[in-house]
């Protein structure tokens, strides 16, 4: 088991500061002032206290799977029951926690995003017991918690709306804004806003190529209808985000397999690149299969496929897919097209786009890509 100890809670047990110094080195992540989080066994003898206390026990209320449920005695709006995400069409079901929580603790030390995205869940899921009854976990926090996509470190503080002032805080941004009943559920007892609600959020205060990619596998996951992203899209009005948020939800295509292939949507649309279709199956000649493409425009014969940052480093597996694809894509070129193959850095870098785009505007000056 894994748990969350406070700062009075290692004094308590006896912790001196050179213990705690060498156990954030071993066993121990500090999260946010005065908090922090067992990282698993630790067989060292100078830190048994602090691993006793990661054994923790179901009723222990520092346990991250098991944390203290917030007070639902009163009557208030959030009233909710667990399971009422899952009876509901268009929210979708919780992530499985036990394994989210697993996964986090593995990856928090990773590099890059793999990293920033488990840090900023646990650090979400701290403030389990410390919301008031009129807040709910939101934007970017809630969306991590209901397993959307993250593609780039948009935000290192835990995201929160409720009634009342904004305020920022170290760890933590208060948003002022309207919440219904409809608008907030429970994951693992912490208050979130629903995945629909999520999604309309992060439109409204997030980059395109944050919020599309997110919508995208909400759509493709089912945790999301097109018919609730119509109603969505139509429940923008006039407030501010509304007009990125309405072409957030009109770039929605869940048809995209990858936050790679949304994010290259989105840039289509930054530059003013129309035409391409996404998921696009030929038969190959010779009769040597199926090939599906991930973005092709008919009228310029111009193929774009978008990797992902490992799709080609894992190993004898990824070496051999390169050799496939290579091998494809000479097939494809032999038929007529031209091959653009998008690695993820391509995409957060126009000069790729500005060569998609004037092949796309002059098809008959032909030049190897």
């Amino acid at each position: 088991m894994t748990a969350i100890i406070t700062r009075t809670d290692l004094d308590r047990i006896g912790v001196t500061r050179s213990v705690l110094s060498g156990a954030l080195s071993c066993c121990l992540l500090r999260v946010r002032k005065g908090m922090y989080v067992v990282l698993g066994d630790c067989r060292q003898d100078a830190h048994a206290a602090i691993a006793e206390f990661g054994i923790g026990r179901k009723e222990d209320p520092g346990n991250l799977a098991d944390h203290a449920q917030p007070d639902r005695s009163h009557t208030g709006q959030w009233e909710t029951l667990h399971t009422w995400n899952e009876s509901h069409r268009g929210y979708g079901r919780s992530p499985d926690l036990e394994q989210q929580i697993a996964a986090d603790l593995e990856a928090v030390h990773a590099p890059g995003l793999r990293g920033h995205a488990a840090k900023l869940r646990i650090l979400a899921r701290t403030y389990a017991s410390g919301l008031s009854d009129d807040s709910a976990l939101s934007h970017v926090s809630a969306a991590l918690l209901w397993g959307l996509p993250l593609t780039r470190p948009a935000q290192k503080r835990v995201e929160v709306v409720r009634r009342g002032r904004s305020r920022t805080y170290a760890k933590c941004v208060v948003r002022q804004r309207s919440l219904t009943d409809e608008d907030v559920t429970a994951i693992g007892g912490i208050p979130v806003t629903t995945v629909a609600r999520t999604l309309l959020d992060v439109a409204l205060d997030y980059p395109l190529d944050v919020s599309v990619p997110m919508i995208d596998h909400a759509l493709r996951s089912r945790l999301v209808t097109l018919d609730r992203l119509a109603t969505l899209t139509s429940a923008v009005d006039d407030r501010r985000g509304a007009v990125r948020a309405r072409t957030a939800f009109g770039l929605a295509e869940p048809l995209h397999e990858s936050p790679a292939e949304s994010i290259c949507g989105v840039r289509f649309h930054e530059h003013a690149i129309v035409g391409f279709e996404p998921q696009i199956t030929f038969r190959m000649p010779e009769d040597e299969g199926i090939a599906r493409v991930d973005f092709l425009h008919r009228e310029s014969a111009v193929i774009v496929e978008v990797n992902g940052e490992i799709k080609y480093t894992d190993g004898d597996t990824g070496a051999l897919r390169a050799k496939r694809e290579r091998h494809r894509d000479y097939q494809l070129r032999n038929l007529g097209y031209r091959v653009y193959q998008l690695m993820w850095s391509d995409l957060f870098q126009p000069r790729a786009f500005r060569r998609i785009k004037q092949a796309v505007e002059y098809p008959d000056r032909h030049s190897d890509s």
